[in-house]
């Protein structure tokens, strides 16, 4: 079928935008997915072990001999496989031991890492890294490093030989008698130059002492396993030495097997994510530095370790580290180092940029949770999920990419193909620097919407929307976001010319262009960006909802004519639509109970595809409009991650705008901007209607159920208790 329709497509035109010749078959509905389902050519994924299962898959550790390799569930769990992932025996269960990371405000506890002796099986001593409940909730939780012993079973000994390390963490506590154990690190790997275990440690809540080279805390330490005596050092128990420090988070980090180099996904904090090699002996900037941000005075280090790459939250909220590949199946990757983001499923290379430095590139763009990466015994890299699937990186294949035409005219997707295009508005529209949209959607037909209990909707295969901006009354911007065939989406961007004839096809990196006219820095998204707020949590398709959408100027009511078509059940409309509705944003309120309403569904549209169970925001924050206000977790509550120069801040303070962080951000035009991409100006309506509304509360909005945490598993539903998701 797919040959078919690349045939039926005929055209040269790439995905880079480059000129070809394009011919639209003539056909009822000309508006259709086109290009690839996946924003890369590079590589692709190839599910690998489906017997294996976890609650929470974070790692896989290869065997030296490559007879078979160890899953971590970060329950506590660990099991073996045979080489091609059956035969699972359990060899280890500290489930009752570790901090468990699907309790409340559970995140990055439980079991982190794991390292064979190089020696395995021969020699059967393994070494585990692991967040042990002991202590609490008194005490905050243990982060130790032990020795197990391989039973003749081939089982691990629970009970640690001993003790090479333990370091209490920092704990954050919160009112309700919850507590945080953050930035650990854990992760376990053997030098392969002097036989040390090496550990890096997270700063654990103690960021002053991350850059102190006598500390622990945010730092790589080598331990001697075999060597006498201790070291000297406070809860390390072997001879060892410090081999660099300055870091925050090393979640994941690992050895290039052909150079010995260490190089580190280190998970920032407020702004950036950093990747870049150890240097021995060397301060790599944390608490001072983030990224080539300063963040705390005196900004001098002498010397600092600058990251050799690093990416804003804009492009992602929890590096994965990866590794530098050198497998024989993609000869084109030799030497480029791989990694990820756990927040957008990206992976991503980074690939010299004959400078003396490197470029990122992205390899392939992922709808699946990133938690891990694994190297197999030939050099093969293995993506881990946390979910508790396992996938090879492969070839991806060119042939079954179908191109994309160069001009919007090319595409079917204009407003002209009236019996294609449904026109569609929102009550509650996403702030886009003040420029006017229009909207329209293309369904196959006799084709079927789902609808959940919420009016979220989910368009079936085919589907495309059409979203147009403009200033001025000129077209600057057409954006097509498409579900395909395989049921991935992807979203492609098109230039309108200055005379309006025609937009062309933005590069696949997209662009910034400046508008004189509006004195206004404009992004075209590129390929990548465009699934950053359309997230799989919010499912792809922003404010496409039952109560959103509605007639456009002059036009007739969309839900409508989807009920006429067959593709939404009426009765099902008629239940929920009415009672999910949102208020119109551009009505003026005419109470107290509508300013209220209406915010919900502006802060909804803006905010909530970040801010929800599962979404990419690193925090309990739920702005969906069916919880405003009274489960938001905003009023009355502390900043948990980034802060405001403002004193006494809280998320949401009743009665004080400046105080509210949510109001601060959304008028903010620097690093605290919130959302954190996409637009320069800020939206004095809604800053100036949330101020009114702050100002006349009296008290936090009483709560109608426990605070959903978000959930570590995508597609899956939120519960209480699962854990928070991405390191922190």
């Amino acid at each position: 079928m797919r040959f078919l329709l690349v045939l039926f497509l005929v055209f040269q035109a790439s995905c880079s935008g480059s000129p070809g010749d394009f011919a639209v078959p003539v056909d009822e509905r000309l508006c259709r997915p086109r290009g690839a389902s996946v924003t890369s050519e590079e590589i692709g994924l190839t599910r690998v072990f489906p017997e294996v299962q976890a609650d929470s898959l974070i790692g896989m550790v290869w065997e030296p001999t490559g007879e078979g390799f160890i899953t971590l569930d970060q329950r506590g769990v660990l099991a073996r496989h045979d080489a091609v992932g059956s035969a699972r025996q359990v060899i280890l269960d500290w489930s009752d031991r570790v901090l468990d990371p699907w309790r409340p405000r559970g995140g990055e506890s439980g079991l982190l890492g794991l390292a064979l002796h190089p020696n395995w099986p021969q020699d059967g001593r393994a070494w585990v890294s692991a967040v042990l409940a002991k202590g609490t909730p008194e005490e905050c939780p243990l982060l130790v490093v032990a020795e197990l012993a391989r039973r003749p079973d081939g089982s691990l000994d629970p009970e640690p030989t001993r003790l090479l390390l333990s370091r209490r963490n920092n704990c954050w506590r919160h009112d309700d008698g919850t507590f945080q154990s953050v930035h650990h690190g854990g992760t376990l790997h053997f030098d392969p130059r002097d036989g040390r275990l090496v550990v890096g440690l997270g700063e654990m809540n103690r960021s002053e002492l991350a850059g102190d080279p006598s500390s622990l805390e945010g730092a790589f330490l080598a331990i001697d396993i075999d060597a006498p005596g201790g070291s000297g050092v406070p809860g390390v128990y072997a001879p060892a030495e410090v081999l660099g420090w300055g870091f925050r988070n090393p979640w994941k980090w690992s050895f290039d097997r052909e150079t010995n180099e260490i190089w580190v996904g280190d998970v920032g904090g407020r702004r950036f994510e950093e990747l870049g090699r150890l240097e021995r002996g060397g301060h790599h900037g944390w608490p001072v530095f983030e990224a080539e941000t300063c963040r705390r005075e005196p900004c001098v280090l002498a010397p600092r370790v600058a990251p050799a790459y690093s990416y804003d939250h804009g492009d992602g909220c929890a590096v994965i580290g990866g590794y530098v590949y050198r497998g024989q199946a993609l000869p084109d990757l030799r030497g480029v180092y791989l990694f990820s983001d756990f927040c957008n499923g990206r992976i991503s290379g980074l690939f010299p940029d004959g400078e003396g430095g490197v470029r990122e590139s992205l390899l392939a763009h992922t709808e699946i949770k990133i938690s891990s990466f694994a190297q197999g015994p030939q050099g093969e890299i293995y993506v881990v999920e946390i979910g508790g699937r396992i996938h090879r990186i492969t070839a991806w294949s060119a042939a079954e990419d179908v191109a994309l035409p160069r001009l919007l005219s090319a595409s079917g997707c204009l407003p002209e193909n009236e019996d294609d295009l449904i026109a569609f508005d929102v009550l509650a529209p996403l702030w886009s620097d003040g420029a006017a949209k229009r909207r329209w959607l293309s369904i196959p037909p006799d084709s079927q919407i789902g609808i959940d209990e919420h009016g979220d909707l989910d368009f079936p295969r085919g589907t495309v929307f059409v979203k147009e901006f403009s200033f001025g009354g000129r077209p600057l911007e057409t954006r097509l976001l498409a579900r395909h065939e395989d049921g991935t989406w992807n979203g492609t961007s098109y230039a309108w010319r200055a005379d309006s004839s025609d937009a062309e096809l933005v590069a696949p990196a997209g662009e910034t262009r400046w508008l004189e006219d509006e004195h206004l820095d404009w992004r075209f998204p590129g390929r990548q960006e465009c699934m950053r707020c359309h997230t799989v949590a919010a499912g792809r398709t922003l404010g496409a909802e039952l109560a959103q959408m509605h007639a456009a100027v002059g036009g007739d009511d969309p839900i409508s004519i989807l009920v006429d078509r067959g593709a939404l059940e009426a009765v099902v409309v008629e239940r929920l639509r009415a009672a999910m509705a949102f208020p119109s944003w551009f009505d003026d309120p005419a109470d107290e109970e509508e300013m209220e309403r209406s915010l919900g569904g502006y802060l909804h549209a803006n905010c909530s595809f970040c801010h929800q169970p599962d979404g990419i925001a690193r925090t309990s924050i739920d702005f969906r409009f069916f919880e405003w206000p009274h489960n938001t977790g905003v009023c009355g509550v502390d900043i948990e991650y980034g802060f405001l120069p403002v004193a006494k801040l809280l998320r949401l303070t009743p009665g004080d705008a400046r105080r509210s962080a949510v109001w601060q951000r959304m008028r903010d035009l620097g690093e605290h901007r919130m959302p954190p991409l996409a637009t320069e100006r800020a939206d004095d309506l809604a800053t100036a209607r949330l101020a009114v509304w702050i100002e006349g509360l009296e008290s936090c909005p009483e709560a109608t159920r426990p605070l959903l945490r978000a959930s570590r598993h995508a597609r899956r539903p939120a519960e209480p208790g699962r854990p928070l998701g991405p390191p922190h």
